[in-house]
């Protein structure tokens, strides 16, 4: 459930990359379909981040269904009966986990990278979550089941059975939270909902260039890094 960004110039050292390695050696090539659900997840959050005023109003559960952060579940949830509601976010989340763990099997900490877009901080709070992770996978995987902790998942060998059955719990879990927490949050949220249904274009126009500013943004810094890299003859 977290908001779901990118891997820092150099590549993680892992206490447990050996486990990880020795997994992907034995997986040999990775099947092509797995980058393109990687990039499919990724494009779809950010369609969802750009759409979220107009689909929260119109379409509220496919928002959840494109882009399920736990802001846009707060807001969708006094809108929605709980069975849908639940079964949208529960699903959308476990897709993601299942994509994450497969590209952190196969590719490591950069094929889980494609899922957050890039973003600059991704080694330095990936090497913090991995250094509790290996002692307490069970855990992360239940309570914060996402992209991060499943592709660590992936790369530290547990079993995809396992690591499913408890982002299963997890994802399904938080999904009947969040709809019980956005009930309550309903006196709070509705004057948000209001005023978006008063604004919708102008709220998707400002959503829309945010996000467009923010992949420029990412995108530049990657060419620069890029660059950077070939210039030092890295």
């Amino acid at each position: 459930m977290t908001e779901m960004h990118t891997p820092s110039d150099a590549e993680p050292s892992f206490g447990t990359s050996s486990a990880a390695e020795a997994v992907a050696v034995s997986q040999g090539p990775a099947p092509s379909w797995l980058v393109w659900a990687g990039g499919a997840i990724a494009a779809a959050t950010a369609v969802g981040a750009a759409l979220a005023p107009y689909l929260l109003i119109n379409y509220p559960l496919w928002l959840l269904a494109l882009n399920p952060w736990p802001r846009h579940q707060l807001l969708v949830a006094p809108q929605s009966a709980v069975l849908p509601f639940v079964l949208v976010v529960g699903l959308r989340g476990l897709f993601s986990c299942g994509v994450s763990f497969e590209l952190g099997r196969h590719y490591g900490v950069r094929g889980a990278a494609l899922l957050e877009g890039h973003a600059p901080d991704f080694g330095r709070v990936l090497r913090t979550v991995e250094k509790l992770f290996g002692r307490f996978w069970p855990l992360f995987l239940v309570l914060t089941p996402g992209w991060m902790t499943s592709a660590l998942g992936g790369m530290t060998g547990i079993s995809r059975a396992g690591a499913l059955a408890l982002n299963a719990m997890g994802v399904f879990g938080w999904a009947l939270i969040n709809h019980q927490l956005g009930g309550w949050l309903s006196p709070w949220t509705e004057p948000v909902v209001r005023f978006l249904r008063e604004h919708m274009l102008v709220a998707t126009a400002v959503c829309a260039a945010l996000v467009l500013a923010y992949q420029a943004y990412t995108h530049r810094k990657q060419l620069t890094r890029r660059r950077d890299k070939h210039v030092n003859g890295e």
